[in-house]
C-alpha cells in the first residue's frame, strides 16, 4: 500500500513540473524556446521602442501655476507662464532620420526643440519655422487646419520645451504627434511599437509579454488610481 501511494506522489509531482514548465514560468537560462515570459520595463520606455515619440515625452513644468493648464489628456490649454520643457531617455533617435510632426486642427502649440535639425519643411498647415540649422528649432502651430512638419535629424537624441507666454489649445480627441516619415503607414494603422522593436519581440519568441514597468506600478509617481485616471492612446504622452 505505502509503495503504490509513492508511485501515486512521483506521478503527481511529475505531472505538475510538466504544467509550470509548460505555462511558462520555469525557466533555467538558454536559448528561449517559445514558454518564457518577458518583463518590459522603463529602460525600455525610450523612442527607439515607439512609434509616436511624443508618447514617451516627461513634460516638466518650471511654474507650478502651469501645471493646472493639462487638460485631461495631457495638452495644455492656455497662456503658459513659462518655458515647460520636455525630455527623453538618452540614446533615443536616429541620426539623419526624416521625422514628420502631425496635428489636427484643433491644435494650437509653440515647441522649441534645443537640437540641430535639417531641412526643415512646413508641408500643411498654419504653421511656421524658425532656427532649424541654427541649434534651436521653433515650431509654431496655429489652429484651424490640420498639418504637417518634416525635419530631418542630425543627433541620437533631443529634448526641448513648450514656449512661455504662448496661449496653447487642444479640444478632446486632438492630436499632437511625431514619427519618423518612414513608419508613416505603422502610424495610421494604429500600430504603437516601431518595426525595430516588434522584431527584437519575436524573435525572442516570449509565451507572454508583461508590461508592469510602463505602468511604474507600485511607485509614487503613479496617479491612476482610478479607472477614469488610466492613460488613454488620445492621450499625449
Amino acid at each position: 500500500m505505502m509503495r503504490l501511494l509513492q508511485r501515486v506522489l512521483f506521478v503527481l509531482l511529475l505531472l505538475a513540473s510538466h504544467s509550470i514548465a509548460t505555462a511558462g514560468l520555469l525557466h533555467r537560462g538558454g536559448a528561449l524556446s517559445g514558454k518564457a515570459i518577458i518583463n518590459i520595463g522603463g529602460a525600455d520606455f525610450f523612442p527607439g521602442n515607439f512609434i509616436n515619440v511624443f508618447k514617451t515625452a516627461s513634460v516638466g513644468p518650471s511654474n507650478v501655476a502651469d501645471f493646472a493648464l493639462m487638460d485631461s489628456q495631457g495638452y495644455f490649454v492656455g497662456t503658459l507662464a513659462s518655458n515647460s520643457g520636455f525630455s527623453f531617455n538618452s540614446g533615443i533617435t536616429w541620426s539623419g532620420v526624416q521625422y514628420k510632426i502631425t496635428w489636427t486642427a484643433d491644435i494650437q502649440t509653440k515647441i522649441t526643440f534645443n537640437s540641430i535639425f535639417t531641412s526643415c519643411t512646413v508641408l500643411s498647415g498654419n504653421a511656421t519655422i524658425s532656427g532649424c540649422s541654427g541649434g534651436t528649432s521653433t515650431f509654431t502651430i496655429t489652429a484651424g487646419q490640420a498639418g504637417a512638419i518634416s525635419f530631418t535629424t542630425t543627433q541620437t537624441s533631443f529634448s526641448g520645451f513648450f514656449v512661455g507666454g504662448f496661449t496653447f489649445a487642444h479640444t478632446a480627441g486632438g492630436s499632437l504627434s511625431m514619427y519618423r516619415t518612414s513608419d508613416e503607414a505603422a502610424f495610421l494603422a494604429g500600430q504603437i511599437y516601431t518595426p525595430e522593436f516588434v522584431s527584437v519581440l519575436s524573435a525572442l519568441r516570449p509565451r507572454a509579454i508583461r508590461t508592469m514597468g510602463f505602468m511604474i506600478e507600485n511607485n509614487s509617481q503613479n496617479g491612476e488610481t482610478q479607472w477614469r485616471y488610466r492613460i488613454t492612446p488620445q492621450d499625449f504622452n
